[in-house]
């Protein structure tokens, strides 16, 4: 979605991502939503809809897009964990040989401190990763849910300007034809009245047809 469209909009997010920083499933769902009608408004012209093979090639991208970040995330999450686990388990085992060596005086204490504190500093770096990559992750979904917010108040007033320009088209149409019976020599005002009365009849034959009257 242009970038444009979005300086357009105002509405800030009510509710900010699922656990973790992680956009939840029916934010995913309805993201995905949200893109494909804005495929529809786009591709559509004034006198045809959206071209459907183009609009299945552009819905099948961005359903594989939202499937492939999910996965891409689980697997991120995945990796960080286990380097983790595995710095830790590494630092323990430096810490434990390298003080049992200092223990019985088989090192000097300034190369036992360099020890420990490359392995401190290492442990801090991996272990700070993790926050580190929550707080992005959870600024990457939050600029994603207020998208999502925007684009829905965008929706809101589209839908109402329709209903406002379907209104306007009709009020036009009445006057132009309102303007047609006055240069045909007619009066309006009795026009409507036995298209009212038309109306009326229609209506009537179509409950007595449905009820058997």
């Amino acid at each position: 979605m242009a970038k444009d469209e979005f300086d357009l909009l105002q509405d800030d997010p009510k509710n900010l991502p699922g656990k973790g920083g992680h956009p939840t499933p029916e934010q995913r769902a309805e993201f995905v939503l949200k893109r494909l009608e804005q495929f529809i408004r786009d591709g559509r012209t004034i006198s045809e809809g959206m071209n459907f093979k183009q609009w299945q090639d552009m819905a099948r991208s961005e359903i594989a897009g939202a499937i492939v970040e999910a996965e891409q995330t689980y697997q991120d999450d995945y990796i960080v964990t286990r380097r983790l686990l595995f710095t830790i388990a590494s630092a323990t085992v430096t810490i434990g040989f390298w003080g049992t060596v200092m223990a019985f005086q088989k090192a000097s204490f300034l190369v036992v401190a360099i020890i420990f504190g490359i392995t401190g500093v290492w442990l801090f770096a991996v272990i700070g990763e993790w926050p580190l990559r929550k707080y992005f992750r959870r600024r990457a979904a939050g600029n994603r849910a207020r998208t999502l917010h925007r684009v829905e108040g965008l929706n809101k007033r589209i839908r109402k300007m329709e209903i406002e320009l379907k209104g306007e088209e009709k009020r036009l149409k009445k006057l132009l034809k309102a303007k047609a019976l006055l240069e045909a020599g007619k009066d309006p005002s009795l026009q409507a009245r036995e298209e009212a009365i038309a109306d009326a009849a229609a209506l009537a034959d179509a409950v007595r047809n449905k009820f058997g009257l």
